[in-house]
């Protein structure tokens, strides 16, 4: 049996491929974000390292919370990724700001552990090395297509408050699904 044929994987790696292309469209324009939301140039490229032990910090956080809790994991990480890409539109202040990017990059850092969770629990341990590395692909065909969108809808709309909006919408409708 082929074991991503299941209707389970393809729910999967789109969950991944949303979740990361969302997340993507926000990172990879993240200094730019800021910038547009009235802070300094240096306070966007700080971010970005607050970013970045957020991240680290998630990926280890929600191990051991997928452990514990299981697979509401997927969905809990995706509503928290999806309530501080809208919190970003109204950080007002640099306490505020740093603490919604470091809980951007810690709801992101999910999107890698949550999924390998998941297909190692409905897989089997046996068929991860064959399953996983196929479900990643969402994240590679995300990040063709994530950062580059964000910076399309802020060309287009003259903000990236509509990248921050759409990300919001694609996460909490995959977190729903």
């Amino acid at each position: 049996e082929i074991k991503i044929l299941r209707p389970a994987f393809y729910l999967l790696f789109l969950g991944l491929f949303l979740g990361t292309f969302a997340g993507l469209k926000v990172i990879g324009n993240l200094s730019m974000i800021i910038q547009d939301i009235g802070f300094h140039y240096h306070d966007g490229i700080f971010a970005i390292s607050i970013f970045s032990i957020g991240n680290a910090a998630g990926r280890i956080s929600w191990g051991a919370l997928y452990d514990r809790f299981k697979t509401i994991c997927v969905p809990l990480s995706l509503v928290i990724l999806a309530i501080s890409c809208f919190l970003l539109i109204f950080s007002t202040t640099k306490i505020i700001l740093y603490f919604v990017v470091f809980l951007l990059g810690f709801s992101f850092g999910a999107n890698f552990v949550v999924y390998a969770g998941v297909i190692t629990d409905y897989f089997g341990v046996e068929s991860f090395s064959k399953v996983y590395p196929i479900c990643f692909l969402a994240y590679g065909i995300a990040g063709l297509f994530g950062p580059g969108t964000g910076g399309v809808l802020a060309d287009i709309t003259g903000s990236y408050s509509s990248a921050l909006i759409l990300s919001f919408v694609i996460l909490t409708a995959t977190a729903v699904y």
